[in-house]
């Protein structure tokens, strides 16, 4: 059985996909796989469950109260966008997953 390691980065601005696998192959990786991520449906999920309860909570404290109602509405949504940002190919993203191994 291979032994093998197995990187999850979010890679900052200025890198890019071929960067990155160069980078880990001369690190003494011998397989790197890298796709991105948050790409349309990661970005509007991530819109839903975190930046728009934070713009209300900040708004109006009352928000507390309904945030677990908005949650229960926005959630299956947000998890449906989820699941297609990591199954889908991507051309651009703002994130990395990367699969590498020695």
């Amino acid at each position: 059985h291979d032994h093998e390691s197995f990187i999850d980065e979010h890679v900052r601005d200025g890198y890019n996909i071929n960067e990155i696998e160069e980078k880990l192959k001369s690190a003494g990786f011998s397989k790197v796989r890298a796709k991105y991520s948050y790409g349309t449906p990661g970005k509007i999920s991530w819109k839903l469950s975190m930046k728009y309860p934070i713009i209300m909570l900040n708004a109006s404290k009352l928000f507390y109260v309904l945030l677990p109602i908005y949650f229960l509405i926005t959630y299956p949504f947000a998890f449906l966008l989820n699941y297609l940002d990591v199954a889908s190919h991507h051309r651009t993203g703002t994130g990395l997953i990367v699969n590498a191994w020695k």
